[in-house]
């Protein structure tokens, strides 16, 4: 078996991270969009088809090809990455 050099395996994760964090902030910015549109208060959870879909900001949910999933909570709330190290 053949593993892959350290500084290879660094930015995997990097990248990862980056991904990630760049869906953080897209699923932030259209939970804020929606709860606007909305009058949704903190405590209020979207629904996928609140948030992504045909006509919307985000035409599809973000995936997380490494792994991992997410998980959106409420408008008060930070998405999450199942990857503990990837938080915003």
């Amino acid at each position: 078996m053949v593993g892959l050099p350290l500084a290879t395996k660094r930015s995997y994760r990097t990248a990862a991270k980056r991904v990630c964090q760049a869906n953080f902030q897209a699923i932030t910015e259209v939970k804020a969009a929606w709860a606007k549109a909305e009058n949704k208060r903190a405590d209020d959870t979207p629904r996928d088809d609140d948030l992504f879909g045909a006509g919307k900001s985000i035409p599809s949910k973000p995936t997380f090809q490494w792994k991992g999933y997410y998980s959106f909570g409420a408008i008060g709330e930070k998405p999450r990455c199942s990857i503990p190290s990837h938080t915003i």
